[in-house]
């Protein structure tokens, strides 16, 4: 199973739609933040496509939008925050802590604009960085055997 990994779109619809097009083999997008009304749109020009989404600190107060998610997809339980709240430009160590205590093992986040991946002991961890801004995006690979691989990719 293939799963797109955006963040930080800042209005740029048309980046998002291009990152959709490469990654035809995704039907899950994880969308981080910082362009909610740039994924809702996708999710109406895309049907075909499952967006989850949580919101940042520029999606001001869409309040019906989560800030975290867990979800399980492919059998494996995977942790959804913009990352503001956990002071991630600060360090990972509060979202991870979150993530572990969810029994989650894909953890992904944005808001630092860098692209940024990372395993620790069971747990991986992906920044897919600034769609918008650095036309950046991740994927994260959930194999059958519930083995995790994740990879961060530009446009």
């Amino acid at each position: 199973m293939r799963i797109l990994v955006v963040s930080d779109t800042h209005g740029n619809l048309h980046a998002l739609l291009e990152a959709i097009e490469q990654q035809t083999a995704a039907k899950q997008v994880l969308c981080l933040g910082d362009g909610v009304n740039d994924y809702e749109m996708a999710a109406d020009l895309c049907p075909d496509r499952e967006f989850f989404i949580v919101r940042g600190n520029c999606d001001g107060g869409s309040s019906r939008i989560p800030l975290t998610r867990t979800l399980e997809l492919g059998g494996v339980t995977v942790r959804m925050t913009h990352g503001h709240q956990e002071g991630v430009k600060g360090g990972v160590g509060v979202a991870v802590e979150d993530a572990r205590a969810v029994g989650a093992k894909l953890l992904v986040f944005g808001h630092t604009h860098r692209q940024w991946e990372h395993y620790d002991d069971g747990l991986h961890v992906l920044n897919p960085g600034s769609l918008g801004f650095r036309r950046e995006y991740g994927v994260a690979d959930i194999l059958p055997n519930g083995q995790v691989m994740v990879i961060g990719l530009s446009l």
